[in-house]
């Protein structure tokens, strides 16, 4: 699962990663409202056409993760 929310937000399909983890964690947001302002930072990111930008915003965030 964890790899599919990766490769949708890659492909900079942020709406479809939002979707997805309110439907398995409705709650998952509330609980991690950091999460979802990085995820609606690379939406309007993407929105704006601002691909480097998202690279290294996602690199750096993923990182993080790791």
């Amino acid at each position: 699962f964890a790899l599919e929310i990766r490769e949708l937000v890659f492909e900079g399909m942020i709406y479809e990663v939002i979707q997805k983890v309110k439907g398995l964690d409705p709650q998952f947001f509330e609980c991690n409202p950091h999460l979802l302002f990085r995820l609606k930072q690379v939406r309007f990111l993407v929105y704006k056409n601002l691909c480097p930008v998202i690279l290294k915003l996602l690199a750096s965030y993923f990182i993080l993760l790791a």
